[in-house]
C-alpha cells in the first residue's frame, strides 16, 4: 500500500510536469508584440489568435483588427507570430526597398507537388531563375500574339449572355459565366485546349478542371490546426487525386507532342513558353543545379491555370456587379469603347485597348475594393528592425490587402465605387497603398495578361450588352465563409441588355 502511495502522486507529478512543459512549449513566443508596445490580438493555446479562422470572413476580420488596432499588429498562428501591417511605407520596406530579407513566401509542405512547386510558392535562386526563364512570356509583343484566342472567347462569352439574359429580364448568376469564360480562355491559351465549359461540363478536361477549382475545403476546422502545425499539410491531399492525376498527366502529354511536333513553337502560347524554358534549362548547366527541370517547368501550367481563373472569374464578376450600380459610368464607357472602335471599322485590336482610360479605371477601382487576393505574405530571412517594430528571423508579415485598399487617408470614401480615383491626374494615394497584384520584384507574373483578357471581354460585353440592375441584384456583396485565397462572392446576380 505504501508503495502505491507513493507511485500515485508520482504519476501526477510527471503528467504535471509535462502539462507544464508543454505549456511553455506552445506559449514561448506569446508577447512578442505586445513586449514592443505593438496591439496583438490574444492567443489561444496551440490554435492561436483566430481559433474560428475556417469560419469567418476573413479579410472581413483583418479589417475589423485594423479598425480596432491601427495599422499594425500582432497576431499569432498556432506559437508563431505574425504581424500584420497596412502601412504603406512599411509595405515599400518589405516588398521593395528591403526584397533581399522578404524575398519569400512560405512554402507548405503540402503532399501534392504540382501545388507547391509553383512559381508563388518556390524560394531563393529557384524562384529567381524560374521568374527569368517564364519572364519573356509576358511580355507585350507576346500578347499581340494570343489576340484571336482572347476576342474568340470574348465573343462566344457575349453570345451566351445575350442569349441566357433574355434581354435583361432574367437575372444571371454571373461568377458562373465568368468562371467558364476563364475556363474557356486559359484552356486555349494555357494548354492549347479548344472546351467550351458553359454549353458541354461532361467532358474529361472541364469536370475535372471544375473539381480542382471548387476542392478547396478551407472551411474545415483541420486548417487552425494546419496552420500551427504545417507539417501537418505533408499528409494532404489539396485536390483530389484522381483530378490532379489527370491534370498531371494531361500536361505531360500536351508538353510531349508539341515538343515533338511539327507546329513546336507555332502557336505562341503558354505551352510554348514552358517548351522554350524546358530548352533553356536543358542547355544551362546553372539552371540543372538549382533543380530547373521539366518536370518543374511543366508544374507551372498548373499555377498558370487556377490563380488565373480564380482572378478573372471574380475581378469580372466584381467589375460587372459596380457597372450595374452606375448606369451613368457604364453609359460612359460604352461610348469610349464605340469612339475606340471607329477607326477599326468596328473591329476590336489590341491597339484598342490603350484608348480605354475609363474602363481601365472602372477595373482598377474594382480591383481596388475586392484584389483578386486577401493578403500579400512574406517571411523575413534575418531579424528585422523598422522604427519601433523588432521582426525576428523567420516571422511571417502579412499585408492584408483588402484593409490596405481601404485606407481613408489613401481613398477618401474607402466603400464607395469611384472609378475617377484612377483616371490621370487624380491618383493621389500612395503608390503602395494599391497593390492588388503584388508588388516589388515578386509581382504577379500574370498580371498583364490578366488585365488584358478582362479588358478584351469588357470590350465586347459592353458594346453588345447593357448591364443591369434585377430584382435579385444584391444591395451589398456577400462572401462565402472559410479562410479562402481569393475573394468568394455568393449570389453576384445582374441583368444582361441586349443593345441590337
Amino acid at each position: 500500500m505504501e508503495v502505491l502511495a507513493v507511485e500515485f502522486p508520482l504519476s501526477w507529478l510527471l503528467f504535471l510536469a509535462s502539462l507544464l512543459l508543454l505549456y511553455k512549449y506552445f506559449t514561448r513566443t506569446w508577447g512578442t508584440w505586445s513586449r514592443q508596445g505593438i496591439p496583438e490580438l490574444k492567443p489561444w493555446i496551440i490554435v492561436g489568435s483566430r481559433p474560428t479562422v475556417y469560419k469567418g470572413v476573413v479579410h472581413l476580420e483583418d479589417l475589423k483588427y485594423r479598425r480596432r488596432f491601427g495599422q499594425t499588429w500582432g497576431e499569432y498562428e498556432g506559437c508563431h507570430p505574425i504581424l500584420f501591417t497596412t502601412d504603406p511605407d512599411l509595405v515599400k520596406v518589405v516588398t521593395v526597398k528591403e526584397f533581399s530579407n522578404f524575398a519569400d513566401r512560405r512554402n507548405f509542405e503540402v503532399k501534392q507537388e504540382i501545388f507547391r512547386n509553383n512559381l508563388a510558392l518556390l524560394q531563393g535562386e529557384q524562384w529567381k531563375a524560374m521568374r527569368s526563364l517564364l519572364g519573356p512570356g509576358f511580355t507585350g509583343s507576346r500578347m499581340k500574339n494570343a489576340v484571336d484566342t482572347f476576342l474568340e472567347s470574348a465573343k462566344t462569352l457575349t453570345q451566351l449572355l445575350k442569349r441566357d439574359g433574355k434581354d435583361g429580364k432574367k437575372g444571371l448568376e454571373i461568377t458562373r459565366y465568368f468562371s467558364c469564360f476563364g475556363l474557356d480562355v486559359l484552356a486555349s491559351y494555357g494548354f492549347g485546349v479548344e472546351v467550351s465549359s458553359l454549353e458541354n461540363t461532361e467532358t474529361p478536361f472541364v469536370k475535372n478542371a471544375l473539381r480542382l477549382f471548387t476542392c478547396a475545403d478551407l472551411g474545415n476546422p483541420m486548417i487552425v490546426f494546419a496552420l500551427a502545425f504545417p507539417k501537418i499539410l505533408s499528409f494532404l491531399d489539396v485536390f483530389p487525386p484522381d483530378a490532379h492525376d489527370f491534370f498531371v498527366k494531361t500536361i505531360q502529354d500536351i508538353v510531349k507532342a508539341r515538343k515533338d511536333g511539327p507546329d513546336s513553337g507555332l502557336r505562341k502560347d503558354y505551352v510554348d513558353i514552358i517548351l522554350q524554358a524546358i530548352k533553356q534549362s536543358e542547355e544551362n548547366k546553372e539552371y540543372k543545379r538549382m533543380g530547373i527541370t521539366q518536370k518543374l517547368l511543366e508544374e507551372q501550367l498548373m499555377l498558370f491555370f487556377i490563380a488565373g481563373y480564380d482572378t478573372m472569374k471574380t475581378s469580372m464578376s466584381f467589375t460587372s456587379y459596380y457597372l450595374a450600380l452606375h448606369p451613368d459610368i457604364q453609359s460612359q464607357v460604352r461610348e469610349e469603347i464605340l469612339d475606340a472602335i471607329k477607326e477599326t471599322d468596328g473591329e476590336v485590336r489590341h491597339g484598342t485597348l490603350s484608348k480605354l482610360p475609363l474602363m481601365d479605371a472602372c477595373i482598377a477601382e474594382s480591383f481596388r475594393l475586392q484584389p483578386p487576393v486577401n493578403r500579400l505574405e512574406r517571411v523575413a530571412k534575418r531579424d528585422f528592425h523598422y522604427k519601433n517594430i523588432f521582426i525576428p528571423k523567420g516571422t511571417v508579415v502579412q499585408i492584408p490587402t483588402y484593409t490596405l485598399h481601404r485606407e481613408p487617408e489613401e481613398f477618401p470614401d474607402p466603400e464607395v465605387w469611384k472609378p475617377k480615383r484612377f483616371l490621370e491626374g487624380n491618383q493621389t494615394h500612395n503608390p503602395y497603398a494599391y497593390i492588388p497584384f503584388g508588388s516589388g520584384p515578386r509581382i504577379c507574373i500574370g498580371m498583364r495578361l490578366a488585365q488584358d483578357i478582362m479588358r478584351f471581354a469588357f470590350v465586347h460585353v459592353l458594346k453588345e450588352l447593357e448591364i443591369v440592375r434585377t430584382p435579385e441584384t444584391p444591395e451589398k456583396v456577400e462572401y462565402m465563409e472559410g479562410l479562402h485565397f481569393a475573394m468568394q462572392p455568393t449570389n453576384l446576380v445582374v441583368g444582361f441588355r441586349s443593345l441590337h
